[in-house]
């Protein structure tokens, strides 16, 4: 019981840390947009892989395979982001300094999660 608690806080623990993140880069996004009418450069690849991982979920539930659906639905995000981001250039712009800074920020916590991550699957 107790391995359970300590997996339940951390993921807790992540969930705050992201969303404490994620909100200024979200209201900043939405700032810069009505600004400027553009979106910043990855911002439709972001939505491909999101929509991409989604059909991956739903192919993992059909076919009962843990790893196909997810590389699955990678490979179709990043295709479909990416004709997204060829076809709509006109509507991009370049990340500025506080997004380039946020991005990096989360880049940081998301690997420290993945490495606490590793580590309790191994050691716990």
């Amino acid at each position: 019981m107790e391995k359970n608690q300590l997996i339940m806080g951390m993921i807790l623990v992540a969930i705050i840390v992201f969303a404490v993140l994620a909100i200024p880069a979200i209201k900043l996004k939405k700032e810069l947009y009505k600004e400027t009418g553009k979106f910043p450069k990855g911002h439709y690849l972001g939505l491909g892989l999101t929509l991409g991982l989604l059909v991956g979920l739903v192919v993992d539930i059909l076919v009962e395979s843990i790893s196909l659906g997810p590389a699955i639905g990678v490979a179709i995000g990043l295709a479909l982001g990416s004709a997204w981001e060829n076809k709509k250039k006109y509507k991009l712009r370049d990340l500025t300094s506080k997004e380039q800074t946020l991005k990096i920020r989360m880049m940081i916590v998301l690997t420290v999660f993945i490495l606490l991550g590793l580590a309790v699957l191994f050691f716990l």
